[in-house]
Formats: C-alpha cells, structure tokens, sequence
C-alpha cells in the first residue's frame, strides 16, 4: 500500500498518482473489477468526471491486487480518495460495470463492493 496525490484522471478507471517518498515518481493506477466507458464511448465524460470531482488534487492511499501484475504499466489497485472507496463508487453510482472475468482472479472479487456490483 502506498499513498499520494492524485496528479492527473485519464479516465473512469485510471489515475496518476504523485506517490508520497523520496523519490516522488508518478504511477499509473487501473481501478481493479471497475470497467468504465472508453473515450468517445457514451458516459465517458460522466465516469471521468466523476472521478475527478471525488479524486483530482486530493490525497489518495493505493492497495494494490496481490493477485494481478501491472497491467499495460498500470498497477491494478482499489484507490481511496480522501477515505472514499472510488472503485466501490463509481460502480454504485452506475456509471460504469463490474469487470466479471476478473472477479475470480482478485484478491478483491469477494469483498461486499464487488459482491453487490456483481463479482
């Protein structure tokens, strides 16, 4: 687990973190089970936005899924922002879907947010 401040939000499911230590390095974060719309998909911008609002600028802390690798670069994680579980958010908030071919694969799949969304 490692905490920051979220820099920049590419989309629904991914951020940039300025991570907390000596070094200071950016890391892109893929919320795990969360699949939001792609750019220039409908709800695209409502997904980011969303994400923006609850995380940009804001403190964040990162646990990542012990049972997934980087994807694309990206660590696969759940993010808080500010306290506020982003994954489990978004997904209440519909907008957007849980990623159930992942559901068996996380350390995650059965916790109560993914569970209620459909893991």
């Amino acid at each position: 687990n490692f905490t920051g401040t979220i820099a920049k939000v590419i989309d629904g499911d991914t951020v940039d973190i300025l991570t907390v230590g000596d070094d200071g390095a950016t890391e892109r974060i893929r919320l795990v089970l969360v699949d939001a719309p792609e750019y220039l998909q409908p709800g695209y911008l409502e997904a980011k936005n969303f994400v923006t609002e609850i995380c940009l600028g804001k403190n964040a802390q990162v646990d990542p899924d012990d049972k997934q690798d980087r994807s694309y670069g990206r660590i696969v994680a759940v993010l808080y922002c500010n306290g506020t579980n982003v994954n489990a958010d978004i997904l209440d908030n519909d907008l957007a879907s849980i990623y159930e071919s992942f559901c068996a694969v996380s350390e995650f799949g059965n916790s109560y947010w993914a569970k209620r969304n459909g893991c």
